[in-house]
């Protein structure tokens, strides 16, 4: 209900602009609790690839900045311009950090060096 006043004294009413205040406080008040009982409720769920995601987070975390550093110094080097790079550099190195991360899950023998059981 906030959330409409305050969608209609934004766009409708222009005079009211405590009330409006008010309002949109009391949207974000109410809104982001309900936001999370929603996804509380529709998306606590688990399944393979959330679980081997949330067990390889840590792992994806510590890799994915090296290989987001280099991929973009490669990239500037080539000369591509500031946009080409940003795009292309975010594809190949969540690519390479995903398949670095599979890696690293397949070899046991590094599971220590990442905090993995």
């Amino acid at each position: 209900m906030a959330s409409i006043m305050n969608t209609a004294l934004f766009v409708y009413i222009e005079q009211y602009k405590v009330l409006n205040s008010i309002c949109n406080y009391l949207a974000f008040a109410f809104g982001l609790p309900a936001i999370f009982c929603l996804a509380h409720k529709y998306l606590d769920s688990t399944n393979w690839i959330s679980k081997k995601a949330a067990r390889l987070s840590y792992v994806f975390y510590s890799v994915h900045f090296p290989i987001v550093v280099v991929c973009q110094y490669i990239l500037n080097m080539v000369g591509s311009d500031i946009i080409l790079n940003f795009f292309v550099s975010i594809v190949i190195s969540y690519v390479l950090t995903t398949v670095l991360c599979l890696l690293i899950d397949k070899c046991k023998c590094v599971y220590a060096l990442f905090g993995l059981k």
